[in-house]
């Protein structure tokens, strides 16, 4: 065996590249003490200097990547200007846990074409000897959320009047409410069947019972956090509360909560839930709306031309409100639970989130300058709190799914050799792991419909680590 023969593939962060040279740095933190008048130097070992590793590096248009190194380039900049410490697979030392020291210089020109070439100094990185705060993400967004659920049911009871003349509207809205909870339920994926029977079961049961708390605001409320919380007993464990506290109201309604796991959700589940929770908030769409929502909610407008009609429709947008706002609030908790397999995916559940609280925050802050009923003496007076709670619960939550994604791969293009090539090979091949196989075809279906015959030649997303 020579030299040759214990050579690795160089890499960071799983990006590849080729290595012209390397040098690398080790020695002592050594302190040297001269004194006056002593002839005899005295040197204080300080241990052991971070080792520093420096490399030319180059990636180069190939067979392998079709005559295209762009996306190896791409990928091995995003591995260097990740944060953290990353696993540099060094040709010469194996593997090594490692930080980026400073800037890379990266040259391409006209002259050579084809190559980028990296000039990049990597230092050891080693665990900090210090205490490291810790962050427990879904206690943190749990505490935000009962917040915005507080104040979203203190808000329904004070601005909600029981009427006996709006009480039918009141029916029929609720009813609509739970139809459409149960349509999203069933367009979760990856839940048990006897899990999903179970919560159509509870949703039916308690639409049977809409007739007798139309008349009190907070059965009404806790009704309706319990109906949205029964949802997630797809994903969690339902606990039975009898005229408890639901929220920052007390209410006598025989209902359910949802304890959440505190394990990871799976991902197709979890991103399921949280999809039908987003969709869940448009509750209360106008039939005349352009894109109405697949799943229901859609609800006929009132015709406001007396004061008891005035108290109608602001009875129903209370209602509305809340169901809306309980419905994100939801995807938020279960948001920061899934187990995600990439940043890329984290992200996008992120922004569908964010997306739709930048929307409701825009119709509570309307609805609170809107004086339509004024004529009626029925003014909306929309609670302060509510609208700041949801503020609050977007920044926990845009702060919190960003740590969650900093520690997760990225997905990069990768561009098949125009060769017959296995998603099983290439799983070993970039990860080591064959077992990577089945996530590099889920990544890529339809384009990839046989894990033995990846599409030669095309480009494919796979994980960059």
């Amino acid at each position: 065996m020579n030299w040759r023969d214990h050579l690795i593939e160089a890499s960071f962060r799983g990006a590849k590249f080729k290595v012209l040279d390397a040098s690398t740095e080790v020695g002592r933190r050594n302190v040297l003490h001269e004194y006056p008048f002593k002839d005899t130097p005295y040197v204080e070992d300080m241990g052991a200097s971070a080792d520093r590793f420096t490399i030319n590096a180059h990636i180069v248009q190939s067979r392998d990547n079709d005559w295209d190194y762009f996306a190896e380039r791409d990928a091995l900049i995003l591995a260097l200007k990740t944060e953290g410490p990353g696993t540099l697979k060094h040709p010469f030392y194996g593997e090594v846990t490692v930080s980026v020291e400073g800037m890379v210089p990266i040259t391409e020109s006209f002259l050579e074409g084809g190559i980028a070439r990296f000039a990049i100094t990597f230092v050891q990185a080693g665990e900090s000897i210090f205490p490291v705060p810790t962050v427990d993400s879904t206690r943190g967004m749990d505490t935000v959320a009962e917040t915005a659920i507080n104040q979203v049911g203190d808000s329904f009871v004070s601005r909600f009047t029981a009427k006996a003349l709006s009480a039918r509207t009141v029916v029929s809205d609720l009813g609509k409410t739970i139809s459409m909870i149960k349509n999203t339920v069933l367009s979760v994926r990856g839940s048990m069947a006897a899990t999903v029977s179970g919560t159509l079961a509870t949703l039916n049961e308690m639409k049977s019972t809409i007739t007798t708390i139309v008349n009190s605001p907070t059965s009404i409320a806790t009704f309706i956090n319990s109906s949205i919380s029964s949802a997630l007993s797809l994903i969690g464990d339902p606990i039975p509360v009898t005229g408890g506290s639901m929220g920052g109201w007390s209410g006598e309604y025989e209902g359910a909560v949802v304890s959440l796991p505190e394990d990871p959700v799976p991902l197709r589940l979890g991103e399921s839930e949280v999809r039908a929770m987003v969709e869940l908030s448009r509750f209360g769409e106008s039939i005349t709306v352009d894109d109405p929502s697949m799943y229901g909610g859609l609800l006929e407008d009132i015709t406001v031309n007396s004061y008891n009609t005035a108290v109608e429709a602001l009875n129903r947008e209370v209602l509305v409100d809340m169901v809306r706002v309980l419905a994100i609030v939801n995807a938020v908790r279960v948001a920061v639970r899934v187990d995600y397999d990439s940043y890329d995916k984290a992200m996008e559940v992120m922004n569908l989130v964010v997306d739709r609280i930048d929307e409701l925050l825009i119709l509570i802050g309307d609805q609170s300058a809107d004086e339509t009923y004024a004529d009626y003496d029925v003014y909306k007076r929309m609670d302060d709190s509510v609208y700041l709670s949801l503020v609050q619960l977007r920044v926990t939550f845009i702060r919190i799914m960003k740590q969650i994604g900093a520690d997760l791969a990225r997905v990069v293009e990768y561009r098949v050799p125009p060769a017959v090539i296995p998603s099983l090979v290439l799983a070993y091949e970039r990860y080591n792991d064959i077992s990577r196989d089945e996530d590099i075809v889920n990544r890529n279906t339809p384009a990839v419909n046989h894990p033995g015959f990846l599409p030669e030649g095309e480009a494919i997303e796979v994980l960059s680590e």
